[in-house]
Formats: structure tokens, C-alpha cells, sequence
């Protein structure tokens, strides 16, 4: 297994960047290397911006992003528009080469791009990237209502494909009444340890810390 996270969600805009960034800066405050990963993006390379800044690192950021297209689109329709084939042996060699290989970084913080069925072939979605890469995950939802639907058969898309999901993390504002009891219900139903992360806060040291003990189990 990879020395990383990937860092999921259940759909686009849920806070993935958010809370990849924040696990990164705390990550770095316990002194360790991170290498930050966006196999793929739509739109602009603003994510991968923030990763970067997060790990220090700022410049050359195309180098943690390998595959990028300009149209704010699921990257199977980006790529047919310009006529061009995603291959993702080129996103696992790329992982591969600069950081499995390399020995300067402690551990990988992988993002994804949108939820886990957000295709890059016909045949090859998101969800299988994160299997091929041998990656275990965290599962970031909103703590909107609907979320219980979306985690759970996004959980049970991952426990199909044999991913280890380490916590699913919670996010947004919490005002109306089913954020009062998302938490619980989903930690339930699923039997995954779930983080609630407040609005504008970042991930907890105590829980960023329980994650690196669950990699080291």
C-alpha cells in the first residue's frame, strides 16, 4: 500500500481541497514532507495551487497536477472535446515516478476530482484510480441534507472495490436540522469513524493525528 491518503468525495463541491489543504499544513506542522497529488483537474489548476502552498511548496505546480483541461467539465467530456484520450497508466506512472520512487517525501495527499464515478474513460472511473493507486481514503460529504444517501452508496461503492475508507469528514454549515444528527447516523449506519469539521476550521491535530496511527495499522 502506498504511504498516502486520497482524499474523496461525494460529489463536486463538498470541500475536498479544503480539507486535503488542511490536513497538509497540519501534516507539515508535525514535521512531515507531504506530496501533494491532483491527477486530474477541470476548470483551473486552483486546487492544486492550494495543496501546494499548504505543503510549502510555490512554484512548478503543473508537476502535481499531470492531466489538466481548461473546460469546468467531468473529464471524459473535457478530454472528447479537444479530441483526446485520458489514459490512466500515465496518472499511475506519474504518481509513481515522483513520489513512490522518491524517497524526499514522508507520505502523499492525493485529491480527487468531483465524487467517486466521475469518469475518465468509458470504462475507468475516479473510484478505480484510487484502488489502482492502493491508496486508503477519507471520504469527505456535506453535512447537508440528502448526505446520508450520497455517503453511504459512495462507502458502499468503495467497500465493493476493496478501498479502505480510514474516516468519512463532514463539512459546511450546520444549520438546519439535519446536520444535527448527520454525524451519527451516518457513523452508524456505515461503522466508519466520522469527523464533523465546522465551518472555516481545519481538521482537528487530534484526529489528523489518528489518521497517521490508522495508516501505520
Amino acid at each position: 500500500m502506498n504511504r498516502g491518503i486520497f482524499i474523496t468525495g461525494t460529489n463536486t463541491g463538498v470541500g475536498k481541497t479544503y480539507i486535503a489543504s488542511s490536513i497538509i499544513r497540519t501534516l507539515k506542522r508535525l514535521r512531515l514532507t507531504v506530496f501533494p497529488y491532483k491527477p486530474v483537474a477541470t476548470g483551473s489548476r486552483r486546487d492544486i495551487q492550494k495543496l501546494c502552498r499548504a505543503a510549502g511548496i510555490r512554484r512548478n505546480f503543473s508537476q502535481f497536477n499531470p492531466l489538466f483541461f481548461t473546460r469546468p467539465l467531468a473529464p471524459l467530456i473535457a478530454a472528447r472535446l479537444i479530441r483526446k484520450k485520458i489514459n490512466p497508466k500515465i496518472l499511475h506512472q506519474q504518481f509513481n515516478c515522483r513520489f513512490s520512487r522518491n524517497k524526499k517525501y514522508d507520505l502523499a495527499v492525493v485529491e480527487g476530482a468531483g465524487g467517486l464515478l466521475v469518469p475518465l474513460t468509458r470504462k475507468y472511473f475516479m473510484i478505480d484510480l484510487i484502488r489502482d493507486l492502493k491508496m486508503p481514503a477519507v471520504l469527505v460529504a456535506s453535512r447537508r441534507l440528502g448526505t446520508i444517501n450520497q455517503t453511504l452508496l459512495s462507502v458502499e461503492a468503495m467497500k465493493k472495490r476493496k478501498i479502505r475508507i480510514l474516516a468519512i469528514v463532514l463539512t459546511g454549515k450546520t444549520s438546519d436540522l439535519a446536520s444535527k444528527f448527520n454525524q451519527q447516523i451516518i457513523a452508524e449506519l456505515s461503522g466508519i469513524k466520522t469527523i464533523e469539521v465546522k465551518e472555516n476550521q481545519p481538521v482537528p491535530l487530534k484526529e489528523v493525528k489518528w489518521l497517521l496511527q490508522r495508516l501505520k495499522n
